[in-house]
């Protein structure tokens, strides 16, 4: 006869909806192995062993179809919740029963499309996103995902080329050792709200978005990537794939490299990227850089501002970048430009370059407001 006890976890993991299925599983199948037993003492059969080994193959098919109903059931929740006080356990992600770690939510208990909610400040370790979903902290404090790990990533977003994944909230550190805070390789749309990225040291830096197939729309707002070895926020595609990027309220600073880069040279497809209301400070290499052989990457820098960095803003090759209302002051240069192979460099002439070493290297072609 099945354990109760086995039926006892299984109600506790599963859903309300199948608790139905799972009790008349229970009823049914000690009634199922009760007919075979007295069926076999009717007929009176001298081999015993025979019965042990019916007993037993029924025991262990009706196991095996708990097991799979509470596989199917795993990852069917809608949202869960994790905790500092949670522990990573079939059955866990209510608010009451949280889990320990956004790995475990997502690989046992979460569906495609789920959220997992932070409840407190802790440390949640470092994910591989494989699937659509939300990892939400609404000001509960800070929500750590931390990677102490040399080399490693704490967080890299794999997904299917349909899935939106969102990342709000989170306090992401490499511990001065982990490789990139935030790797994207595959998704559809990738939004990232209120989330800080600092101290990893791969040259790939705070945020690298570097997807090989399909277009990816990556959003990113109130975002700060500072302290990292390499660059701060570096979009790269390869292949035949395409990045369409929103940076709104961003900032990057002291970083080991380039604040934020845009480089179209791996590419056949295209990056189109738009930057408002940012702040690129104190990076050993350019604030804002945007890089092509060819005229497959475009730019718009709309009221950012760029100080005290190698290069305040950084133009070459085939780019095609736009600039209205911005500051690039204290720099080494404050615009270095250098375009060609159908590149160009607009200033709708309302920008601020000046008291940098070198103001200019090279120019802007002025350009009308419509």
């Amino acid at each position: 006869m099945i354990d109760d006890l086995l039926f006892h976890d299984a109600f506790h993991s599963v859903s309300p909806q199948s608790h139905a299925r799972l009790e008349g599983w229970r009823q049914a199948v000690p009634l199922l192995i009760l007919g075979v037993v007295r069926r076999e003492r009717r007929a009176r059969r001298p081999r015993r062993s025979a019965l042990v080994k019916t007993i037993s193959l029924s025991t262990i098919t009706g196991v095996l179809l708990a097991s799979s109903i509470l596989m199917a059931e795993a990852q069917s929740l809608n949202r869960a919740w994790v905790s500092g006080h949670g522990a990573d356990a079939a059955g866990c992600g209510a608010p009451t029963s949280p889990c320990r770690s956004l790995q475990y939510v997502h690989d046992n208990i979460i569906a495609a499309a789920g959220e997992i909610d932070i409840l407190d400040p802790a440390g949640y370790g470092a994910i591989t996103i494989t699937k659509a979903i939300s990892i939400v902290n609404d000001d509960v404090g800070t929500a750590g995902v931390q990677q102490p790990t040399t080399g490693q990533n704490a967080i890299t977003i794999n997904a299917p080329t349909n899935a939106a994944v969102t990342l709000r909230g989170l306090n992401i550190d490499g511990l001065g050792v982990a490789s990139t805070g935030i790797q994207i390789t595959s998704a559809a749309a990738v939004t990232i709200a209120n989330c800080v990225v600092r101290h990893f040291e791969d040259s790939n830096g705070g945020i690298f978005a570097q997807p090989s197939s399909g277009t990816v729309r990556l959003q990113m707002t109130d975002v700060v990537v500072s302290d990292n070895g390499g660059e701060g926020i570096y979009v790269a595609p390869t292949g035949s794939s395409s990045v369409t990027a929103i940076f709104k309220g961003v900032t990057v600073e002291n970083n080991g490299s380039t604040g934020l880069v845009a480089y179209g040279g791996f590419t056949s497809g295209s990056i189109d990227v738009t930057v408002v209301d940012s702040i690129a400070n104190a990076n050993l290499g350019a604030g804002f850089g945007v890089d092509s052989l060819t005229p497959n990457t475009a730019a718009l820098f709309d009221n950012v501002t760029a100080s005290d960095n190698g290069f305040g803003l950084y133009i070459q090759g085939g780019a095609i970048v736009r600039v209205t209302r911005s500051t690039f002051t204290k720099n080494g240069d404050g615009a270095y430009i250098s375009v060609g192979g159908g590149g160009a460099a607009l200033s709708y002439q309302d920008n601020i370059v000046a008291g940098n070493t070198t103001d200019f290297d090279g120019s802007f072609t002025p350009a009308s407001l419509q």
